[in-house]
């Protein structure tokens, strides 16, 4: 988890205690650097609803409303959560299989010092 405020209180640390959790908190502004779905999915899916919509408007379909927007996704979601991108995603993160070099050189290479 990423060290805000907000997220570590007496009641978490409580529960962490009670079910022996250790939790780690993370410099601000690096966990992005380290979740699966900001590494992989999320790029992947934006790729693929904008090639969508782009095929829309070619049929002459534009204004695309809140309705496209979910029919959109029904139509890429298959295309996007697969198993396959999905362990891109961890593997990428070095979460899975465990590469804490890896994870930390995305750290090293985004320290702006």
């Amino acid at each position: 988890m990423d060290g805000y405020i907000s997220h570590i209180n007496l009641k978490f640390v409580q529960f962490c205690e009670d079910y022996r959790i250790i939790p780690i908190c993370l410099p601000p502004y690096i966990t992005y650097l380290l979740q699966p779905l900001n590494l992989v999915i999320f790029s992947l899916l934006k790729r693929v609803y904008s090639q969508k919509v782009d095929e829309y408007i070619a049929l002459g379909i534009t204004g695309l409303n809140r309705e496209w927007f979910l029919r959109i996704i029904s139509e890429i979601r298959l295309e996007i959560y697969t198993a396959n991108h999905i362990n891109s995603a961890f593997k990428a993160a070095g979460l899975y299989p465990y590469n804490l070099e890896h994870a930390l050189s995305r750290c090293r290479k985004s320290d702006p010092v």
